[in-house]
């Protein structure tokens, strides 16, 4: 395997953890999002974009530290930790 898969496989274990501690030790989670993040940046690894917030660094879990809203044009997704709000797009047919 290539450093690439590495960091793939790692980043989506890292993440994993995070999601699994975040009720129990929310700066120990916020941590492995944080290890992830800089390890995909080294390695240029995706992350995408819905799966924690990019201003407190929190998983994003819905109903726990994530709030979704849909409209008929667009995903609204509040960070319970920061209030921070990201809009994706959304058909609600």
């Amino acid at each position: 395997m290539d450093a690439r898969a590495v960091a793939t496989e790692r980043c989506d274990y890292l993440l994993k953890l995070a999601c699994s501690n975040w009720k129990k030790e929310p700066s120990l989670a916020k941590r492995y999002v944080t290890m992830a993040r800089r390890l995909a940046m080294r390695h240029r690894v995706r992350l995408g974009s819905k799966r924690f917030c990019k201003k407190c660094g929190a998983p994003w879990i819905p109903g726990v530290s994530l709030r979704v809203r849909l409209s008929q044009k667009k995903a609204l997704y509040i960070c319970l930790g920061c209030n921070k709000v990201k809009a994706f797009p959304y058909s609600g047919k």
